[in-house]
């Protein structure tokens, strides 16, 4: 694909620039003009590892220059923008120098059966992450897309994570909350309220602290760690406890699950003694399941 010669906006009553405005801030403009805007580098690169080609690829002035050719041959047509107004059509704190405008696609079909989430009216892009990012009791959240979240929502994903992990009644406080997010600014591993925080280089893991579970202990028709919930055959000498670097050990598929070695050390397995029975979530079950009684991070979340 050649690249589209683009076209220049320098008039704040320009009538592409109010419609990308209100499409980018207005959270019903999508649906009014059946197109959705996707602003920034790593949102716009993934949208294209996946097939997607936008209808329109929007670029601020002085990043034009710079865009390289696989973004600016994404779209048929490409548009720049004066610096100036490419802030105003923003509703990050700190503005992405690109976006895409892709057509809504046709709403598929649910598939009977399938584990499904419909997201409606989602107010911020930060919550999809921590709705579709959940696995095996771990949050996993983008890290540059937690960047570019507002500091206000990012605060309130981060606190809902801690919770939904750690099943504490109540937020960290204030101070706690802003060591945390300066560890994750700062790139830097932490603690807090019975969870682990790690910082990779493109996503941030929380996961239950491994001190927090270490000597939890409930018969297999209990609730484990305040939100776990196996389904199986109950014995009486039979008890729910973390899998451990020892159980762990004795899963030899668990890295075929696809689950983090972070997640499946605090996940409930079930034991006979010393001896390992089950572990449903490292590739070591015999008919028992584990689910989660909190539903998702996601609903901790306010507005």
């Amino acid at each position: 694909m050649t690249e589209a010669a683009p076209a220049v906006i320098r008039s704040a009553g320009n009538a592409m620039l109010k419609d990308l405005r209100r499409l980018a801030q207005d959270s019903h403009a999508h649906r009014r003009q059946q197109r959705v805007w996707l602003e920034g580098d790593h949102l716009c690169r993934a949208a294209l590892a996946r097939g997607l080609r936008p209808a329109l690829a929007v670029f601020s002035e002085s990043f034009w220059p710079l865009a390289g050719a696989q973004l600016a041959q994404a779209a048929p047509k490409n548009i720049v923008i004066d610096d100036a107004l490419w802030r105003g059509i923003s509703g990050l704190e700190s503005p992405a120098p690109l976006g895409f405008v892709l057509d809504l696609p046709e709403a598929a079909e649910l598939a009977p059966g399938a584990p499904t989430v419909v997201l409606d009216r989602v107010q911020d892009a930060g919550n999809v992450g921590a709705i579709l990012r959940s696995a095996a009791g771990e949050v996993i959240l983008d890290r540059q897309g937690f960047r570019l979240t507002h500091p206000e929502t990012a605060r309130r994903i981060l606190i809902a994570a801690l919770r939904w992990v750690s099943s504490a009644a109540y937020a960290p406080r204030a101070a706690q909350m802003e060591r945390l997010q300066q560890a994750i600014r700062q790139g830097r591993d932490a603690t807090l309220w019975g969870c682990r925080l790690r910082v990779g280089g493109a996503e941030i893991r929380i996961t239950r602290e491994p001190k927090a579970v270490a000597h939890l202990a409930t018969p297999t028709d209990a609730i484990w760690d305040g939100r776990w919930r196996l389904t199986g055959p109950h014995q009486a000498d039979l008890r729910i406890r973390a899998l451990g670097a020892e159980g762990l050990r004795a899963s030899k598929a668990w890295r075929d699950t696809g689950i983090s070695r972070a997640a499946l050390v605090v996940s409930p397995a079930v034991w006979r003694g010393q001896t390992l029975v089950e572990a449903p979530f490292a590739g070591h079950a015999a008919g028992s399941t584990a689910e989660i009684l909190t539903g998702q991070p996601s609903t901790l979340i306010t507005h």
